[in-house]
């Protein structure tokens, strides 16, 4: 059987199981993008390969990105504490970071202490928070405030707070706004053309965007929840163009092809960090040829993940628009993963406690 006719009989039978109603891939072999497709089961959802879905936490990639670009430009370092960056709004200081402050290479590795694991998002038409209402938690926020939780360095705690100081750090560093930033500097440099940091979504794209379905096979009221927090949840991408993104740094860990990243800062951002399974924005499990990078997305609605083994130049996309989507995300990789002969794999969805180096 054709290889793509194979993986697609695999995914409409999981779509139809999981109550999946749009799923888009794009798999990886031989350094190339092999198969790519969007499908649906759906007969009101038109879709094409552009189609946009939310891609949540996979932001954090980008955002570790342009931190490290502004790091290559001698213009923050990494073992600097956090708060040299910031003017206008600071980490506030309690008994966990008085004599151990929060340190920039700790937001980009999940051990800075910061809190805020998870932001809910707002429905259409709801006002959303200024980064500054959101880092102080005032309303129209519906978070609590960032503040350190425990010693900065000390354990691994997934931080979606931490990315959003990631943010006013951009911003303050570039003089810009945070997707300004990012859709120009970024995202245009890794020709990533369907992908973008906006909430809310503008009028052009809505008709592009797969709306979110949520409970009982239920579409999301207005098709989604708008996100404030960009930096650790804001962008619309599809399959294709978070695969050239995985390529792009698998040429620069390589060095084998001119990249966004150099050699050695991309080889820092796939090393793991100490008390934690994270690099710099990434998860990275393995070792020698089983090296592999992934990162895991979720909001309401969209559940999504990537995997690269960049020894190898295999590894898979997969994007989808239900709750229970990564029930099939699971399913599709070890698909791949067994089609494609990688590596031991270890198949795991969920970030938020600690994944074992395998």
């Amino acid at each position: 059987m054709d290889e793509k006719v194979f993986f697609e009989k695999a995914l409409l039978e999981a779509m139809n199981a999981y109550h999946v109603p749009v799923t888009a891939y794009a798999v990886i072999n031989d350094f190339e993008i092999n198969q790519s497709n969007t499908l649906s089961i759906d007969s009101t959802i038109s879709t094409t390969q552009e189609s946009l879905f939310q891609v949540a936490s996979i932001s954090k990639v980008l955002t570790s990105l342009g931190i490290l670009k502004l790091v290559e430009k001698d213009l923050i370092k990494l073992d600097n504490p956090a708060n040299d960056y910031l003017t206008d709004w600071k980490i506030p200081e309690n008994q966990f970071n008085k004599n151990n402050p929060v340190l920039v290479r700790q937001l980009l590795d999940m051990t800075s202490g910061l809190s805020i694991s998870n932001f809910d998002g707002y429905p259409q038409n709801k006002t959303l928070p200024t980064p500054l209402e959101l880092l102080n938690g005032n309303a129209p926020a519906n978070n609590v405030p960032v503040e350190v939780l425990h010693q900065p360095g000390s354990d691994y705690a997934y931080s979606n707070g931490g990315f959003q100081v990631l943010q006013k750090i951009t911003e303050e560093l570039t003089g810009r706004s945070f997707s300004d930033y990012q859709n120009n500097e970024i995202i245009k440099a890794l020709d990533m053309k369907n992908s973008l940091f906006e909430f809310p979504l503008n009028a052009n794209l809505v008709s592009h965007a797969v709306p979110a379905f949520v409970g009982d096979k239920k579409i999301e009221p207005g098709g989604w929840h708008n996100f404030a927090a960009l930096a650790s949840c804001g962008m619309w991408s599809t399959p294709v163009d978070i695969a050239k993104l995985i390529l792009n740094i698998t040429h620069a860990y390589l060095g084998k092809k001119p990249a966004f990243l150099s050699k050695a800062m991309t080889t820092a951002m796939l090393t793991r960090q100490q008390n934690t399974p994270f690099g710099f924005g990434i998860v990275v499990s393995g070792h020698d040829e089983n090296l592999n990078f992934s990162k895991t997305g979720h909001t309401k609605g969209y559940q999504s993940l990537f995997v690269m083994f960049p020894h190898l130049g295999k590894g898979v996309v997969v994007m989808t628009n239900a709750e229970s989507g990564d029930k099939l995300i699971d399913y599709f990789v070890s698909i791949v993963a067994k089609e494609h002969q990688w590596p031991y794999y270890f198949p795991f969805f969920d970030e938020s406690v600690f994944l074992p180096d395998y």
